[in-house]
């Protein structure tokens, strides 16, 4: 928490920190010993976990819709007449592309011969398909939706790529939604309803399904279909397109369904926040703009505090107004912001989301220690970091001071899977990893194999079908990153002592003792209640 009062009656206080971190307060003892204790109101909680269900309810049943409505529209596109075809170049430009290229009719005919492909996207889930397990008439159709995909992918990149060469069509994986993974560094936007890879001896081709009803398919398909017109390799799109774009992509964005918020307080113009204060600190952390607040304005504050990014607030340099000064702290965090008698009370209004992604303080405390005494966090404290949701590693590593920096590659692509895998191994098996001869593909539990999925995939079904011995080891060094200096994990896959396949890289940025930060003003807080 952040306080800061002066004056304040003890019972006002325990009000406000009570009514801020959704607990009850009471007191015992005499005059003059008085004990406060603050205890969970179970009885709100459970109030706002029944509204926080709900809403996650509403947000998937929304979402579920979006999806039939989207694939309704790509299978309308299966029996376009001409003329069809040409009134969607005026009203919807990208379904037109979608369908000017053959793929339309491509991905409807693939979705008929493969439901289970359809059925993954209509449902949002992830789906890895061998197409050696699709019928001969399934596998005709998905090479016929290679070839419009391709097409489709020059539109997009406005390059020449090459020619799709498929020698066995047998041999090739379809992946459906991976962004979906819960380690996969990117989330799947808004404004797509799936995304569809396949994996073909040469190589991989890609297809972004956009909801063909948003705002973004729109402004994408008439920059295409403008582009396509100018059939001039050394055409540019105009920033004005771009910037189309971007703003339609931020609209779409703005309507999804977020998780559960306190609605934002509206505020009466109050004239005694008409006076002009100026901060006194150049952090751009929550808890120290707070305090300089408090202390310019007079005012006494209490705040709730779950950890937050630096903001790209500006140093307000300049004499400001009060209520501007609240207003912009709390539209720039996500905050609410009320004044209870003498004190200005501050709350996140993700308070209940971020709460459920706290874990214990001890595991974050261990990690910090790491970082002081060795300058960075070890392989096994990275391991444990991995297994972390991706709300619990924004909530507790990313906006941690100590910890951010060095585990910033924690999660980079590809990173997560290994640091799993060696999460679960034995510490015999660590050391095996860690040796020059790696760890043996052999000594791995069904459990464990199975989390080398896409170390596998990497070297290829052919090459561990004919290997006599599969391995990886990890080789430790400490060198120059381009974050400066670094411990660097290097996983290599090996087949038969031969490095085989791409390596994994894994650098930990070390932070020197000495390499403190520039903030001035008001000492930094713990970023934990």
């Amino acid at each position: 928490m952040t306080i800061s009062v002066t004056d304040v009656p003890i019972r006002q206080l325990m009000d406000s920190i009570a009514r801020v971190m959704k607990f009850k307060w009471r007191r015992s003892g005499e005059e003059g010993k008085w004990i406060y204790r603050l205890d969970l109101n179970y009885k709100y909680l459970l109030n706002k976990e029944a509204k926080h269900d709900l809403s996650d309810q509403q947000i998937e049943e929304a979402k579920a819709k979006k999806r039939a409505d989207g694939l309704a529209e790509y299978e309308k596109l299966m029996n376009l007449t001409e003329e069809e075809k040409n009134d969607l170049q005026k009203t919807n430009p990208y379904l037109y592309l979608i369908a000017d290229t053959g793929l339309g009719k491509s991905l409807g005919k693939f979705f008929e011969e493969a439901p289970a492909v359809f059925d993954a996207i209509a449902n949002g889930r992830m789906l890895e398909l061998e197409s050696s397990s699709l019928s001969a008439t399934a596998q005709s159709s998905l090479m016929a939706l290679m070839r419009d995909m391709h097409s489709f992918d020059q539109i997009m990149l406005r390059n020449d790529r090459p020619e799709l060469d498929i020698l066995r069509p047998s041999k090739i994986t379809i992946e459906i939604n991976n962004s979906l993974d819960p380690d996969s560094p990117f989330s799947m936007p808004t404004y797509q309803l799936g995304e569809i890879r396949v994996r073909y001896y040469h190589g991989q081709i890609d297809l972004d399904l956009l909801d063909p009803l948003s705002k973004t398919a729109l402004a994408t398909g008439s920059m295409l279909l403008d582009a396509r017109e100018q059939q001039d390799d050394s055409y540019e799109i105009p920033e004005d397109q771009l910037m189309e774009i971007w703003g339609a992509s931020a609209t779409d964005r703005k309507d999804e369904g977020k998780p559960i918020c306190e609605p934002l307080i509206e505020h009466p113009d109050n004239p005694d926040f008409h006076e002009k204060i100026t901060l006194d600190t150049e952090s751009r952390k929550l808890p120290d703009l707070q305090l300089a607040f408090a202390k310019a304005a007079k005012l006494s504050i209490v705040s709730d505090y779950y950890g937050a990014r630096d903001s790209l607030l500006g140093v307000l340099r300049e004499e400001t107004q009060i209520g501007w000064v609240l207003d912009l702290l709390c539209d720039t965090f996500n905050y609410n912001w009320d004044k209870q008698g003498d004190i200005i009370e501050f709350q996140d209004r993700y308070w209940y989301t971020k709460r459920l992604n706290l874990i214990q303080e001890s595991r974050i405390e261990a990690w910090r220690e790491d970082v002081r005494k060795n300058g960075s966090i070890g392989l096994d404290g990275l391991a444990q970091i991995s297994l972390l949701t991706k709300g619990q590693y924004e909530q507790n590593v990313e906006n941690d001071e100590e910890l951010s920096r060095t585990a910033a590659h924690a999660r980079d692509f590809g990173n997560p899977e290994i640091l799993k895998l060696y999460a679960s191994l034995r510490q015999d098996q660590r050391t095996a990893m860690l040796s020059s001869e790696g760890l043996d593909f052999s000594t791995l539990s069904e459990e464990q194999y199975a989390l080398m999925k896409p170390l596998r995939k990497s070297i290829g079904n052919e090459i561990l079908e004919a290997a006599n011995i599969v391995s990886i080891a990890c080789k430790k060094e400490r060198g120059e990153w381009t974050t400066g200096d670094a411990i660097i994990y290097t996983f290599t896959p090996k087949v038969d002592g031969v490095p085989t396949g791409p390596e994994w890289v894994l650098p930990v940025p070390v932070i020197k003792k000495d390499d403190k930060k520039q903030d001035k003003g008001i000492q930094k807080q713990k970023p934990k209640n």
